[in-house]
């Protein structure tokens, strides 16, 4: 117990440097399609998931603008959240990577749990906001912030069951623009 409390508040607090230091971003092309894909891959192992479980459905090439260790953190912080709010219980997460019309890249995270009430929708990106009894609140505040840092929006989508949250990630053809 001692070990995965230790290990949750360094991850805070080295979050919360990372945010600080912001001349470290490595804002580069990123191919979401495999990025998403290796993601899956990865956090299914190490939380000993089934494929049904969490999958990627991506359009092919879809080239963005994002330090590539934000989006993993991002994803991770994400994906980790939609299984603790859930009590961890089985959910299934879906992350969905497309081109919007307007040519940004979308990243849609999407679970069927227990779902984001509308009270707490509006606080859920506020720091030290946190609806989970062993919750710090910066976890979805520092998510926005990695975004912001990446000119990407992100928000969470009214949803009837379920949690949903989209990114906006600016392409490099729009930034060549």
């Amino acid at each position: 117990i001692a070990y995965k409390h230790t290990h949750r508040i360094n991850r805070i607090v080295e979050d919360v440097l990372q945010l600080s230091n912001r001349k470290q971003i490595r804002y580069e092309p990123v191919d979401l399609s495999h990025l998403v894909a290796d993601f899956c891959e990865r956090f299914a192992a190490e939380n000993r998931l089934t494929d049904s479980q969490i999958n990627a459905t991506t359009e092919p090439n879809v080239i963005a603008l994002f330090d590539p260790d934000h989006l993993d953190q991002v994803l991770w912080n994400l994906c980790t959240n939609s299984r603790l709010h859930n009590n961890n219980q089985d959910v299934c997460i879906s992350i969905n990577c497309w081109l919007s019309q307007q040519g940004s890249a979308i990243l849609d995270i999407v679970d069927d749990g227990v779902g984001i009430p509308d009270l707490h929708r509006q606080q859920l990106f506020e720091p030290f906001y946190s609806t989970h009894h062993n919750g710090s609140g910066l976890g979805l505040y520092i998510i926005r912030e990695l975004c912001d840092l990446n000119k990407a929006n992100i928000e969470c989508i009214e949803r009837t069951d379920g949690a949903h949250f989209r990114i906006t990630i600016s392409t490099a053809s729009q930034m060549a623009a």
